[in-house]
């Protein structure tokens, strides 16, 4: 299974909690969880914020709770779209990248962790 298609279980679960760690940040959607070990952005209707801008924690904060229209690698970027319209981001892009990989997927429906 590839990753894009591990990404699908997503739609209609909501963003319950996000941690913050060393280097590293998780986005758990009720026991399915996106390590993110590159450049991740928030972006809604008032523009785009990434990890590196003030303010980003409290922006992505601000998803708890929401619900996920869907998600998607497209582009060198893994996209988590929420039904408001808002959508986080990782970056796929090497020079992004804070270690060896920019993200991994584990989820609970499935045995495999997918790393990319």
């Amino acid at each position: 299974m590839s990753l894009n298609d591990a990404l699908q279980v997503l739609a209609g679960e909501r963003l319950s909690a996000v941690t913050f760690l060393k280097d590293y940040l998780q986005l758990d959607f009720d026991g399915h969880v996106i390590s993110a070990y590159a450049l991740t952005d928030v972006r809604d209707e008032d523009g785009t914020i990434t990890a590196d801008d003030p303010g980003f924690r409290d922006a992505l904060c601000a998803r708890i709770g929401r619900e996920v229209a869907g998600a998607e690698v497209q582009a060198e970027r893994v996209f988590v779209r929420f039904e408001d319209g808002g959508e986080v981001g990782v970056s796929l892009k090497r020079e992004d990248r804070y270690g060896s990989d920019a993200l991994s997927f584990e989820s609970f429906s499935s045995d495999a962790v997918h790393v990319a």
